[in-house]
């Protein structure tokens, strides 16, 4: 997470403005035409193009020239639009250690209204066609970019943790944005870490 919080210091309003008009493009593009790009965001196309190499050397996108000249971005780059809208929601101030990583979600410690765990979703990103047949919110058969797969599954997850908070007893959710969800954070041992003489004493 550090090179992202370098990465997001070095951002204008412009480099923003790209990045959220590619993720509005991927909803119907693999790589979003530079002119798709331009028109979005509300600039000049020689301006678009200029910001998009800048975003290219801090490789937060990827450039497409076989065919036609287009662009994309992937997670670290929807990482960082995350953490900028949760920003200026002051949901969250700092950003800290990486605490848990999977093959579908990055979780990372973060200050903000309160010592928080921010869930970043990765579905999709690997064995995209098994994930769209096992999960409920993407058995609709729309065709959808790995980020938007994640984005529906980070709005899914929100929604239960929402339904079940203070019933259950899981960590209360603060904010959803895109693909990221902040809740708090419990603090204790982590199970990954943890090992046992005797497992069947664990059930209690």
């Amino acid at each position: 997470m550090a090179n992202l919080a370098q990465s997001f210091l070095k951002l204008n309003r412009d480099d923003f403005a790209i990045l959220a008009s590619i993720e509005t493009g991927m909803r119907t593009h693999e790589w979003v035409p530079l002119a798709e790009v331009a028109s979005i965001s509300g600039l000049a196309p020689d301006k678009a193009e200029y910001r998009l190499r800048f975003l290219s050397d801090l490789r937060l996108v990827s450039k497409e020239t076989q065919h036609y000249l287009g662009y994309r971005m992937d997670f670290e780059a929807y990482d960082i639009l995350a953490l900028s809208d949760l920003a200026d929601r002051r949901v969250v101030t700092s950003i800290g250690d990486r605490i848990g990583v999977g093959k579908e979600s990055v979780v990372h410690e973060a200050l903000g209204v309160s010592p928080l765990a921010i869930k970043f979703h990765r579905e999709g990103r690997t064995s995209f066609k098994h994930v769209r047949r096992v999960r409920e919110h993407l058995k609709d058969g729309s065709r959808c970019a790995w980020i938007h797969a994640a984005r529906r599954a980070a709005r899914y997850e929100f929604s239960v943790m929402t339904s079940l908070y203070p019933q259950v007893s899981i960590p209360r959710p603060i904010a959803l944005s895109r693909h990221a969800i902040a809740m708090e954070l419990i603090y204790g041992s982590q199970l990954n870490q943890i090992t046992v003489s005797n497992p069947r004493n664990a059930w209690g």
